[in-house]
């Protein structure tokens, strides 16, 4: 079938008209992207004006300063952590050190200990030869006494069985020896009732200053919180003089104490407790609390 020229003619027109129709799209999209592209140009604009004055814009201020406070509580972070690690250091030297500080404390105590006990074996030595020696004098005194009293009696005797026969010249020198005897006799007395004790002023001083000596050491291992040591020390203190001062009652106290099995800060009351009711028997020099400074 062929086609008239009236119908070419009438398609040619629809497909100019599609044309057209179609170029009218063509350029309306056109449009749109240029008012799309206006719009772009103005947002750069505006975001060229708040970088040329970014502080006055609430949002970019807000991001401003969080981002500051956010590098800041970092920077703080750090340094806490720095100083937390550095502290950590100084508290580790420091307990090093201390460590250090009571093995010398506890290495001396141990040294002056084992001299005390050595003194301490001398005196008994001494005080054992010093006992010997004054049983032999009390020995002697007795003898001294009984033979001035003999002596003396017969020369009493002496007298009256000679008192016609003797001159009275002999008998003045007998009375005179008579009077003698008596005061020899007197003195041998007062000498034997020195001699009844046979510990002397000196020794007695000395075993003194031994317990006073232990005791302080008690005192010290308390400060230094290490009650099995001041048991000992006190226990030592108490032997040395029996009944001096409070060694005995603080050394029952504190073995008391240890088998509570206590925590360090149970020994911290205890040891507080026993500063406040010995507070008079401290040693002149130590603290008061019994805390180390």
């Amino acid at each position: 079938m062929s086609i008239t020229d009236e119908e070419k003619i009438l398609l040619n027109e629809n497909k100019l008209k599609f044309d057209d129709l179609k170029l009218q799209r063509e350029a309306e999209k056109l449009k749109l992207e240029s008012e799309k592209i206006q719009l772009e140009k103005e947002k750069i604009a505006l975001e060229t004006r708040n970088l040329k004055q970014p502080f006055r814009q609430p949002t970019l201020w807000v991001a401003v300063i969080g981002t500051i406070i956010s590098i800041g509580f970092f920077g703080v972070k750090e340094r806490i952590a720095a100083l937390e690690l550095a502290n950590a250091k100084t508290e580790l030297t420091n307990t090093e050190e201390q460590k250090k500080t009571n093995k010398k404390s506890a290495d001396s105590i141990k040294i002056v200990g084992v001299q005390l006990n050595k003194k301490n074996d001398l005196l008994n030595k001494k005080y054992e030869k010093l006992n010997e020696q004054t049983q032999n004098t009390q020995s002697n005194l007795d003898n001294l006494r009984r033979n001035a009293g003999n002596t003396k009696t017969d020369i009493l005797d002496l007298i009256k069985s000679t008192k016609s026969k003797v001159s009275a010249e002999s008998e003045i020198i007998l009375q005179q020896v008579v009077e003698r005897l008596s005061r020899l006799e007197k003195l041998s007395n007062n000498a034997a009732e020195e001699f009844k004790y046979p510990i002397s002023k000196a020794v007695q001083t000395s075993r003194t200053d031994l317990a006073q000596s232990a005791a302080r050491e008690g005192f010290q291992y308390l400060i230094d919180r290490r009650l099995s040591q001041a048991v000992e020390a006190f226990n030592r203190s108490e032997k040395t003089y029996p009944g001096y001062r409070v060694s005995y009652e603080l050394s029952r106290l504190i073995t008391a104490q240890l088998k509570k099995g206590p925590t360090a800060s149970d020994n911290e009351e205890f040891i507080k407790q026993i500063a406040t009711k010995y507070a008079e028997f401290i040693p002149k020099g130590f603290p008061k609390d019994l805390k180390r400074r």
